[in-house]
């Protein structure tokens, strides 16, 4: 079974080469699917995915970075479409 959606991902002002790690509820996912997540339009300069995984059942965590070497990312909504495949 595999399909795929899209959802929102909320960032905070994270600064310059910090990373996060941020949630996607979705009752169908559990634990050992494989996951691909990646953002529907351009995101800001410096934003990176660096990874994905379904952390408990219904939950998939999605670490994300600031690459920039000097300046902050502003906080806000990203627009995310992921794959779930089992």
């Amino acid at each position: 079974m595999s399909y795929r959606k899209t959802s929102t991902i909320t960032i905070t002002a994270l600064a310059a080469a910090a990373e996060e790690d941020v949630t996607i509820t979705d009752a169908k996912v559990h634990v050992g699917d494989v996951v691909i997540v990646n953002t529907t339009a351009a995101a800001e300069t410096g934003l990176a995915i660096l990874g994905c995984w379904v952390a408990a059942e219904g939950t998939i965590t999605v670490r994300v970075s600031n690459m920039n070497a000097a300046a902050a990312l502003t906080a806000g909504a990203v627009s995310v479409r992921y794959y779930v495949a089992r």
